[in-house]
């Protein structure tokens, strides 16, 4: 359960794209940068696939992920 302006969102009602990014850390800064902000910072969750969420300013929850393991 998420308290963001005095709404209440439960965890089933959140839906969250990932997109794929070369460089999490620097398109993480970036989303900040343009005020997101942060709801799961960089985590490693398996064998150097990192993943990151964001809420954007219109309140939209999505997420950034690298995985060293796709061919560009």
């Amino acid at each position: 359960m998420l308290w963001l302006r005095s709404h209440i969102i439960q965890a089933e009602d959140i839906i969250e794209v990932y997109w794929w990014v070369s460089d999490i850390h620097a398109k993480l800064s970036r989303l900040r940068e343009l005020w997101a902000t942060l709801k799961d910072d960089i985590v490693d969750v398996w064998e150097g696939i990192l993943m990151a969420s964001v809420i954007d300013p219109f309140w939209n929850f999505f997420g950034i992920i690298y995985n060293p393991h796709f061919k560009k």
